[in-house]
């Protein structure tokens, strides 16, 4: 049975023409699930790849290309480095020398002689960590496109600064979307009202924050009473902010619900 080739995981081999590149393409080649792609300049970067193998010599030379094609891919984008043998002189000092904006593109190496298994369990691990980052991706978009659907204004907060706003809290706000991105909330509600605010979010972020806090939006010289609510999402790291999702309600529609008829 033919291999169906959206399912292949191509694999660049950007590095020096010899043994070490024959070895590895004839071994992707013979591998269901593998698609090698041979090339000899930083050309092929602009290609469409899942992993790229790199040899130290190379990585020296190209390591500024591959650097800028990683921050472009939106996921992750994985690199195995190729090293010679310990004993080889002045491949370390080598590697050890580089900027290191390069020394970070690398994300596993593999010594020579190449041998097989190793190869393959390196190449599974980096294959999969690309996937759950892409499926991170997919799910944070379909969480995105829902928080636009939803009539109440939400605000993403990460590490003091708005990430996300959706179409109800720009129209809320009364403000453009560059506007708000990286600004702080408190800078929006009533000169009165940013300490309360504050202290509301400092508890949140802590993970002992009360239901919700009301607050004033002067809106085109117009005072609007708003209630705030949160929940902590995700922490990136240990010495990372956590992620707040922010709901704001607009409470003159509340008020107007209790006024007698």
């Amino acid at each position: 049975m033919g291999r169906n080739p959206s399912d292949e995981r191509r694999v660049l081999l950007r590095m020096r023409e010899g043994e070490h590149r024959r070895v590895l393409g004839k071994w992707l080649a013979s591998e269901p699930g593998y698609l090698p792609i041979v090339a000899d300049s930083n050309e092929a970067f602009n290609a469409e790849f899942d992993c790229v193998i790199v040899d130290t010599e190379t990585l020296r030379q190209a390591g500024d290309d591959l650097s800028a094609r990683r921050r472009m891919e939106p996921v992750f984008l994985p690199v195995l480095l190729l090293r010679s043998k310990p004993s080889s002189a002045g491949e370390l000092g080598t590697l050890d020398q580089l900027p290191e904006h390069i020394r970070d593109c690398v994300d596993d190496t593999i010594r020579t002689p190449i041998r097989e298994p190793t190869l393959e369990r390196r190449l599974e691990t980096l294959m999969q960590a690309r996937r759950y980052a892409d499926q991170l991706i997919r799910s944070r978009d379909r969480y995105y496109r829902l928080l636009e659907l939803l009539p109440e204004a939400v605000l993403l907060l990460n590490n003091g600064q708005l990430v996300y706003v959706n179409e109800a809290g720009i129209q809320l706000l009364g403000r453009e979307e560059p506007e708000l991105i990286g600004s702080h909330p408190t800078l929006f509600v009533d000169q009165a009202d940013r300490h309360t605010l504050a202290r509301f979010l400092y508890a949140l972020a802590e993970g002992r924050a009360e239901d919700s806090v009301r607050v004033t939006i002067p809106v085109d010289g117009v005072p609007v009473p708003v209630e705030f609510r949160g929940v902590r999402l995700y922490e990136e790291g240990e010495d990372e902010s956590p992620l707040l999702q922010l709901l704001v309600r607009d409470l003159r529609t509340v008020e107007e619900a209790l006024e007698p008829r």
